[in-house]
């Protein structure tokens, strides 16, 4: 949820509102941030969730912006930082994701499980599966009942055992998860 001070929270993410179309969401949601922005254009927050929504648009230019827009506003926001690097994530830049999931860690001292099993993902797309499985590990430690973690967890170690000798990429098997653990940034 988001909500500027003394306003009612609103729902910028698809899975919350009733859209049966996930591109009329992430329309809706467009829509909403926009107007947020305009409202009051010093709020971090807007721009970062802005940027996530552009992302799953495939708009990674504009993503990239809104995202260094809402560090500018708010450098030591964790929870920007963490923006950051899912959407260089799903740029396919995953060397300066991992980079970025450190700071949000660094910036947060008890963060939430998704930024561990988010930064193991991120070092298992780059092929360091043991550094990936560590860090799916770490997630599954601070949130032991955490089925995602433990997903993405089963995940790397699919990766390094199997998807290697078949040449495929990490997350192309797994793009709807992508979508499908987007709801825990809120």
């Amino acid at each position: 949820m988001f909500a500027l001070p003394g306003k009612p929270s609103i729902s910028v993410l698809p899975f919350d509102n009733l859209s049966k179309s996930i591109e009329r969401s992430l329309a809706g949601a467009t829509a909403l941030l926009q107007k947020a922005i305009a409202l009051d254009d010093s709020t971090a927050e807007a721009y970062g969730l802005l940027g996530f929504v552009f992302s799953h648009k495939r708009q990674h230019e504009r993503a990239l912006s809104q995202a260094e827009k809402a560090i500018e506003l708010s450098p030591s926001s964790s929870a920007s930082h963490f923006r950051l690097a899912k959407i260089l994530n799903f740029s396919d830049r995953n060397n300066e994701a991992i980079l970025e999931y450190k700071i949000a860690i660094r910036l947060n001292p008890i963060p939430p499980s998704i930024y561990y099993w988010s930064l193991g993902l991120a070092y298992a797309e780059t092929g360091q599966y043991e550094e990936g499985i560590a860090w799916c590990e770490k997630a599954i430690d601070r949130e032991p009942d955490s089925l995602l973690a433990r997903i993405m967890l089963t995940a790397v170690y699919g990766w390094q055992d199997g998807m290697r000798k078949l040449g495929l990429k990490p997350l192309k098997c797994l793009g709807s998860i992508q979508t499908f653990h987007s709801k825990d940034l809120l």
